[in-house]
């Protein structure tokens, strides 16, 4: 299966396309790897078209729409792209600050938010369905003192250290990082970096 997407150079303000292929068939199942971790993801998360600068949002159910601290696989056609991480809700990760404008016109979008959006709204146009597999990561309270004197409290998780394993796992399992893990721009890609 190969996942093909539009990509411009940073700053091009004319908007040069250049065609990026992925093929995903060295790529993990979803269900494979949902056989291998021990983190109970479960399928909850989606693109959808919007009418907003982006093109798209990112949606999740009801279980986890104000769900914060993540851990997400991100799937199309049923093979994992990448593991990530988002400290606020899945609706509000940053890949929607990868707009043509943002990336074409200032330059200020990231290469990940960038490629992503391209992703997201290429597949939209062909109805090809994007899902994201959730686990929320467990949390606990921390007290801390302050300079005033007194404490305080905050609520803390371990989900950026959780991604670490993941990414990990996931790249132990292909024998190389997943596709959607570094040198996101090349125009054909059949291995992670």
């Amino acid at each position: 299966m190969e996942l093909t997407f539009r990509l411009c150079e940073r700053n091009d303000k004319e908007f040069n396309y250049k065609n990026v292929v992925w093929n995903l068939d060295q790529q993990i199942d979803v269900d494979d790897f949902l056989d291998m971790t021990t983190f109970p993801f479960e399928k909850a998360g989606w693109v959808e078209a919007a009418d907003n600068e982006a093109g798209y949002q990112l949606c999740a159910n009801d279980k986890f729409k104000g769900k914060t601290r993540l851990l997400y696989l991100l799937v199309v056609g049923g093979k994992v792209l990448k593991g990530g991480k988002v400290k606020g809700t899945l609706r509000n990760r940053s890949y929607k600050a990868g707009t043509e404008h943002s990336w074409n016109m200032t330059g200020k979008a990231s290469p990940t938010n960038y490629v992503y959006s391209q992703i997201f709204r290429e597949c939209v146009k062909n109805n090809e369905p994007v899902e994201f597999y959730l686990y929320e990561c467990p949390r606990q309270i921390m007290r801390y003192p302050t300079s005033q004197g007194g404490f305080a409290e905050v609520e803390v998780a371990p989900y950026e250290e959780m991604e670490s394993t993941l990414n990990a796992h996931l790249k132990e399992v292909l024998g190389h990082n997943p596709i959607g893990d570094g040198d996101l721009e090349l125009e054909y890609k059949e291995l992670g970096v």
